[in-house]
């Protein structure tokens, strides 16, 4: 039995073959880890709501993430220890 085991592992370890990231895709990976994903699809948005209300939205996302990060600061320093 530990033998048919240990030949069924060698067949699939033998038809996995790793593949590696090129410097180019380990590059982008990086860099949409970073930027993220709602940068990225920030044109998409402007393109169907239009430039108009894309900016207004825009602005009004930016005031309740502002918002938030006050009420979140405000919130820390009533609890007695930090929390992180």
């Amino acid at each position: 039995m530990r033998t048919e085991i240990k030949e069924d592992f060698a067949k699939v370890s033998d038809k996995t073959e790793e593949k590696g990231l090129s410097a180019f895709g380990a590059s982008l990976a990086i860099l949409s880890t970073i930027i993220g994903g709602g940068v990225v699809g920030l044109p998409y948005s402007f393109y169907q709501t239009g430039i108009p209300l894309g900016v207004f939205s825009n602005i009004v996302f930016a005031f309740l993430t502002f918002y938030s990060c006050v009420l979140y600061l405000k919130a820390r320093n009533m609890v007695g220890s930090y929390v992180q």
